[in-house]
């Protein structure tokens, strides 16, 4: 069994890799207060402790403030450090970053990346290889055949994935193929590549790393709804044909509010459960309409602990990944202005009500 230790503030483990109960020495049971002090309250147990005690790993995207040398960046990788077990790759794996030009590849910060969730004991998702947004000019401009587009795309899939091969275990290989409408969408790889393109693109990921668990993502799909129902029916036929898809990735963007009730929820988990996929919510922010008050923040926190318990009702379910660590570095407000305050901790890096109540949920409380 892993044993944890504090250092610099961060959990630190000298055995096992990600099993439940491996972050178990570093939560905040073992806090010794300092001589003379008898105020100073013990921290609270981290979230990836918490939550490897139910079999679940807690994730969050890096962001952009990731890669600031300031007091705010190491703010940031402190607390990703400390309160998460699993990281996301954020902008550094999608097409457009690593690959600005075809016969070049920016690997700097996805290396980064993989490196510091190494040095904390953390699993990795890899983002995105198949998506209809955040592609480059010299891509979506030029003028390809199929067979040339094809090419591309598995020169792509198997140079990333044969680069991290067992450091990157979770990929998101197709995301958001469905509109808004529950209409599969016309895009780049879809004129490109005709319609089995996301079978295609799910066949060399599988070539390129066999050991690899293979994810398709959308939003949008997390209770009853067409799309859900769509994306139900698609990924279906699809294993029926023996394409290797392993897991379905909910994004789960909300607002306060206004969530799927918890038992669309679960009958929803339950139907994906039984195709034999593992779900995971991989974006996760319950955003609000500004100014920040009170009540909605309470509100909020109840939303927050129906998502997680959700997912800790089905077996299926082994991971919550957070679209951000904090509100400071949130795609919502430049996405929906007028709304924010969508994550766990504020523009200050203050942990708020969502934070309290997803720790006492997973805390058993």
């Amino acid at each position: 069994m892993s044993v944890g230790r504090r250092v610099g503030g961060l959990c630190v483990l000298t055995a096992a890799w990600l099993l439940p109960g491996a972050f178990a020495g570093c939560g905040g049971s073992d806090f010794v207060a300092p001589p003379g002090d008898t105020t100073t309250p013990p921290p609270p147990t981290p979230l990836r402790t918490l939550a490897a005690a139910r079999g679940r790993y807690v994730g969050a995207a890096t962001g952009g403030t990731f890669q600031r040398a300031d007091a705010t960046g190491t703010t940031l990788r402190s607390l990703l450090a400390r309160e998460f077990s699993m990281v996301w790759s954020g902008n550094f794996l999608k097409f457009s970053t690593l690959r600005p030009s075809a016969g070049e590849y920016q690997f700097q910060w996805a290396d980064s990346m993989v490196a510091f969730a190494e040095a904390h004991q953390m699993a990795v998702r890899g983002h995105v290889f198949v998506w209809h947004n955040q592609n480059p000019t010299w891509l979506t401009g030029g003028s390809w055949t199929s067979a040339q587009v094809d090419s591309i795309l598995q020169d792509h899939i198997t140079t990333v994935m044969s680069r991290y091969r067992g450091r990157i275990r979770l990929w998101d290989v197709v995301n958001e193929p469905f509109d808004d409408d529950a209409v599969l969408r016309t895009t780049f790889w879809s004129t490109s590549l005709g319609p089995d393109y996301i079978e295609r693109a799910f066949r060399l990921a599988r070539a390129a790393d066999t050991t690899a668990v293979l994810f398709y993502v959308d939003y949008n799909i997390e209770g009853r709804s067409a799309k859900a129902d769509a994306t139900y029916n698609l990924i279906g036929s699809l294993l029926a044909r023996g394409v290797p898809i392993h897991g379905i990735a909910m994004q789960g963007h909300f607002q306060v509010g206004r969530l799927p009730s918890a038992e669309d929820l679960a009958w929803n988990f339950a139907r994906f459960a039984a195709l034999g996929l593992k779900i995971q919510i991989t974006e996760l922010d319950i955003r609000m309409t500004l100014p920040v008050t009170a009540e909605k923040l309470a509100q909020q926190a109840t939303d927050y602990r129906t998502i997680f318990t959700a997912c800790l009702v089905t077996s299926a379910c082994d991971a919550i990944e957070l679209a951000g660590v904090y509100d400071g570095d949130s795609w919502v407000p430049s996405t929906f202005p007028g709304e924010g305050s969508a994550l766990l901790w504020d523009a200050s890096f203050a942990a708020k009500p969502a934070y309290t109540s997803v720790s006492n949920l997973l805390a058993g409380n």
